[in-house]
Formats: C-alpha cells, sequence, structure tokens
C-alpha cells in the first residue's frame, strides 16, 4: 500500500498516520484513496476493532490540497459541447458526500487525534469520526468559507454543534482552539500536547475490550438517523440514497 498513509497495529487497536507533512497533510485523491484502502480492509479484519487517524508532522489536516482539484489547471475552462462546470462541480460535490458518509456510517469505532491545524477539508475529516480528541495547540475552523464557500458536509457542524455557531464559523471563517472546539462540542474533549497520543490509544484499548459484534452496534446505530442529513445540501432538493457500510 501507499506510505501516504503509515500504519501500526496495538493487539485489537489500528493507528493510522495521514504522512504528507510537507503539504500539512492536505487531502489530495491519492491520500483519500489510500486512506479508504486502509478503512475497507480494517472492515474485514476481525483483529482489527478501533481505528485511530491522526497527521503527521505539525498538524492533523490544511484541508484540501487546492493545487490537486479539478480545474486548478490552466487553461482548463471548458469549451462549447463539453459539460458545464457547474455541472461538474455538482457531480464531483454528491461523490465527495458519499464518501464521507460512508466514513461516517463505519461499522468500527473510530477516533481522530487532532494535533495542529484542522481546517476545511480536514475538519470535514474529522467529523466523519465517532471520537474526536485534540490537543491544546489544536486549532479548528474553515477560514475558505470567506471567499471559497463552504465544507459540502458543513462537517456536520449543525449536528454537533447547533446552527448558530455553525453560521458564526462560517460567516466569519473565523477559527477556534481546541479548548474552545471541546467546549462547543466540535471534539469529546481537548488535552496538553505531549499527552494526546498516550490519552488516545488509551481510549482506543479501553474500548477495544468491547466484543466487536457490541462495538458495531454501538458504532452504526446511532448515526442511522443522521445519515440522510448530509445529502440534501445546498446544491440540491432531492436528497440521495445513503450508501452501505459494505459497499
Amino acid at each position: 500500500m501507499s506510505d501516504l498513509v503509515l500504519v501500526e497495529r496495538f493487539d485489537k487497536v489500528a493507528r493510522l498516520t495521514l504522512n504528507r507533512p510537507d503539504r500539512m497533510n492536505a487531502i489530495n485523491e491519492p491520500l483519500r484513496e489510500a486512506l479508504e484502502e486502509h478503512f475497507r480492509a480494517f472492515a474485514e479484519d476481525d483483529g482489527v476493532s478501533v481505528i485511530i487517524l491522526r497527521g503527521s508532522g505539525r498538524g492533523f489536516c490544511s484541508g484540501y490540497d487546492l493545487q490537486a482539484l479539478p480545474g486548478s489547471e490552466a487553461g482548463s475552462s471548458p469549451t462549447y459541447g463539453e459539460v458545464p462546470e457547474i455541472m461538474r462541480d455538482r457531480a464531483r460535490l454528491r461523490r465527495t458526500v458519499e464518501r464521507w458518509m460512508w466514513l461516517w456510517s463505519y461499522p468500527k469505532p473510530t477516533i481522530a487525534e487532532v494535533h495542529g491545524f484542522c481546517l476545511s477539508g480536514g475538519g470535514e475529516m474529522a467529523s466523519m469520526f465517532d471520537l474526536t480528541i485534540c490537543s491544546e495547540d489544536a486549532v479548528f475552523g474553515h477560514p475558505a468559507a470567506r471567499a471559497n464557500g463552504i465544507p459540502p458536509t458543513l462537517s456536520l457542524w449543525p449536528l454537533k454543534i447547533g446552527l448558530a455557531r455553525t453560521k458564526e464559523l462560517l460567516f466569519t471563517g473565523d477559527t477556534i482552539s481546541g479548548r474552545e472546539a471541546a467546549e462547543w462540542g466540535i471534539v469529546n474533549r481537548c488535552v496538553p500536547r505531549e499527552e494526546l497520543s498516550d490519552h488516545v490509544l488509551a481510549l482506543a484499548r479501553r474500548i477495544a475490550n468491547v466484543p466487536l459484534e457490541a462495538l458495531t452496534i454501538h458504532s452504526m446505530w446511532p448515526t442511522a438517523g443522521t445519515s440522510s442529513w448530509a445529502y440534501a445540501p445546498w446544491w440540491t432538493k432531492a436528497p440521495i440514497s445513503t450508501r452501505s457500510s459494505t459497499s
């Protein structure tokens, strides 16, 4: 598998590390495919009960890699007879939502271990995990809201922190600290940076002591009624049928 995502095993716990430190672990297609490949493999591995995701280098994830997005290349404007850009954007956004919601509906407990920047697409990715533990140096937000729109799934903020705080973050593009994120409900808790990895691994090992069958129920049942929420965002009036967690 690709070295874009590093893998460690601790008994029934698997820990993945995003490994693009030179790009602040910005999400491009190869990174996302590598991550999804590991998650598909772990879903079928009865020896893995809990999955942790963290980032290498100075932060968890700075967002989507804008240099890698379709249309970022020079001379990429559509010509007559091509599919209009707005239609391509709509299809791409739908696929993005489906891929994130597959992770939201994942059949095993997942934990995001966040330090440093967790912005825009990085926050969207972290929000799909069952639990998020951050360090005091963590920074959350969507600064791109000031110019480039909103995350396709809104990082599930309306579900987690309510409409008023979601709109505040989107209207201003401001960021909040790890401690504020814990107070608002974006993360479960905030701990000192030097304690983060040990804290998350200890929590994962504690969870892994619960039988896998029970963990699967605990992981999937609470999210079953919320998955469709992200399928009716601003660009479409009709909900998209949800993707099976085994697809």
